[in-house]
């Protein structure tokens, strides 16, 4: 084996970056022309459900646990900061709102003009977003895709599909985001006496 030349040291082993997952390994852009910047594209679109589990319908009896499993996934591979939108575009570092707890309270556009400011970026988040589409397109069952899939120009910019729109359409076609729904909870909430009379009294079953 040859000598190494004295004049061209060792490369200094890489000092270790401590992270609590691999998602959260920093802030710089993915290399997907790695085996491990493939492999963590992998991780994060990856299906959450096991084989045999009921993929997300669009219906809102079920959107507790579509949010949960998404919420536990955004964790481990970092994308809060993309699902946290600054309510005043004027002021982009201060009063963010989260896509997943306070959709209510985010209008479409204002999600969309944060979008526009960094999906076309050769950056970090630009990658994030769409990760995060293709991941809660995973979880969608084909029904849940049919439906919300024909609202596409509203979660796509310049061709790209952004991951926080693709979640707040999924969210305003399955929970009460809109005044008509609103007022159909309220008809609803008046004939609860009759609805629990239906169901035989059985307070358990008219909480669920």
């Amino acid at each position: 084996m040859a000598d190494q030349d004295p004049a061209e040291p060792a490369a200094a082993a890489a000092a270790p970056t401590f992270a609590l997952a691999p998602g959260l390994h920093g802030n710089a852009f993915i290399n997907y022309g790695t085996t491990a910047g493939r492999k963590l594209y992998e991780a994060a679109t990856k299906l959450l459900y096991a084989s045999g589990d009921t993929k997300y319908d669009g219906e809102e009896p079920s959107m507790q646990n579509f949010c949960i499993r998404g919420i536990t996934h955004s964790e481990a591979f970092g994308w809060e900061h993309i699902c946290s939108v600054p309510t005043d575009p004027q002021q982009p570092n201060v009063g963010f709102k989260s896509i997943w707890t306070e959709y209510g309270q985010l209008a479409m556009e204002v999600v969309k003009n944060h979008v526009a400011t960094y999906i076309q970026t050769p950056t970090r988040v630009a990658q994030d977003y769409l990760q995060m589409y293709m991941c809660l397109f995973s979880l969608l069952s084909e029904a849940a895709q049919n439906r919300i899939t024909v609202w596409a120009p509203d979660y796509t910019i310049n061709g790209i599909k952004s991951g926080p729109l693709f979640l707040k359409v999924i969210i305003r076609k399955s929970h009460a985001d809109t005044n008509a729904t609103t007022r159909k909870i309220r008809s609803k909430l008046m004939a609860l006496d009759v609805h629990l009379a239906s169901l035989n009294f059985d307070v358990t079953k008219l909480n669920l």
